[in-house]
């Protein structure tokens, strides 16, 4: 008899002890058999259909801007601006120039600032707002922006994730443009003014930052917004760029980042690919959206990272440096997560990681989803399925109009 309960309690901890082994297994399978496995919602919800019905729009909107000098320039160059913008700058992420920027502004002079750019005929106090506009000049000099090359950024940029790395904070740019129109107005200088902000949007543009680019976009709309606000307005040489154009800019670079979802079909890839105009910005913004599940996904994708593969490579000598570039062909780095940091933790911080019960990766870092690919593909499809922005959001809305 206690041989027999020997047994029996034997065989209990080996069938507890296999469930406990194959969790991870049973889990996926179960997924499967629902249809509520992140894999199958994942792919359910490729963007394809809708940027096949918005081509021909896309394709307006492509053409509408191509020719305009802002866009068509690489963001790859001869001279860089980084280590002359980047001391300049206030950070997010790091506490460089906190309180110390040379481009900080006072929140009196962004008051004075927006009152007078609202309503010329408000006069700016420039007597009261003394302001160094020499930097504008030097601007000149450079004929792209990357950042990543120079401090702050570089400082300690072995400890970066896509997450953590800092980025510039180009509000204050977008600020400052306005100022130099104002500026320009006052000393009857306006054709330089906007020569010297539509440069400073090009350098923004070419650091393939998506909110760099859509101030970049916001700079070229207050040129615009500020030329129609006066009743008589000084003679200028250089032409205005419409309102419709700025937005077939913003809905065309708003897309950028499905452009090359890995869920596309070689035809639609290569259509997106043959754009010219933004194509270093949309490889920017892939890789930031997919490099962290490469290792993992490989098996599933391969075909999809190889023609990814296949363009980083045959760009790098016309998009700019980049530490994300960089670390694409870098089998090792994890994008989202460092080697040995809580998953949970931090995909709970960034993304509201709730679909996956805590105890299940509590504990748990990118060496544990590697061994475990039943596990590791789990989270990646649950973190491709819920940290997917709705790219199409802007074609949406304005078929509907």
């Amino acid at each position: 008899m206690k041989k027999n309960s020997i047994y029996i309690l034997s065989s209990i901890l080996v069938i507890i002890l296999s469930l406990w082994t194959l969790r991870f297994s049973i889990l996926n399978q179960l997924l499967n058999l629902t249809g509520q496995h992140p894999k199958q919602r994942y792919l359910l919800l490729n963007p394809e259909t809708e940027l096949k019905k918005f081509e021909s729009k896309i394709k307006s909107d492509y053409n509408n801007i191509r020719n305009i000098k802002v866009f068509k320039r690489n963001t790859n160059g001869k001279s860089d601006a980084g280590s002359f913008l980047n001391s300049m700058l206030i950070w997010n992420g790091v506490d460089l120039n906190v309180g110390k920027s040379a481009l900080r502004l006072g929140v009196e002079t962004k008051d004075a600032l927006n009152a007078s750019f609202k309503d010329p005929r408000i006069k700016f106090n420039w007597n009261k707002n003394k302001l160094d506009f020499s930097w504008f000049k030097k601007l000149h000099d450079f004929d792209h922006w990357n950042y990543d090359l120079h401090p702050p950024f570089n400082r300690n940029s072995k400890t970066y994730t896509f997450l953590n790395m800092p980025s510039p904070n180009f509000t204050e740019l977008l600020l400052w443009s306005k100022l130099r129109i104002l500026k320009g107005l006052e000393d009857d200088d306006i054709n330089q003014a906007f020569e010297d902000i539509r440069h400073l949007a090009q350098l923004i543009l070419s650091t393939e930052d998506y909110i760099g680019t859509m101030t970049s976009i916001s700079i070229l709309e207050s040129e615009n917004t500020f030329r129609k606000s006066l009743s008589r307005y000084p003679k200028t040489i250089i032409e205005s760029i419409s309102e419709d154009k700025i937005k077939s800019a913003k809905r065309f670079y708003f897309t950028q980042a499905g452009f090359f979802d890995l869920r596309l079909s070689d035809e639609v890839f290569n259509t997106n690919k043959s754009y010219n105009i933004g194509l270093c910005q949309r490889i920017y913004l892939t890789i930031l959206n997919v490099k962290a599940y490469k290792k993992i996904l490989f098996n599933d994708f391969a075909l999809e990272f190889e023609r990814i593969d296949k363009l980083v490579a045959a760009t790098d000598s016309i998009c700019r440096k980049s530490f994300a570039r960089q670390k694409w062909k870098d089998p090792d780095f994890q994008a989202l997560f460092g080697q040995d940091e809580n998953i949970f933790e931090v995909a709970n911080q960034n993304y509201g990681l709730s679909t996956i019960n805590k105890t299940t990766l509590s504990g748990k870092t990118v060496k544990d989803l590697e061994k475990n690919s039943t596990l590791g593909k789990l989270v990646m499809y649950t973190l491709l399925e819920i940290s997917q922005p709705d790219y199409l959001s802007l074609y949406r809305a304005s078929s509907s109009n």
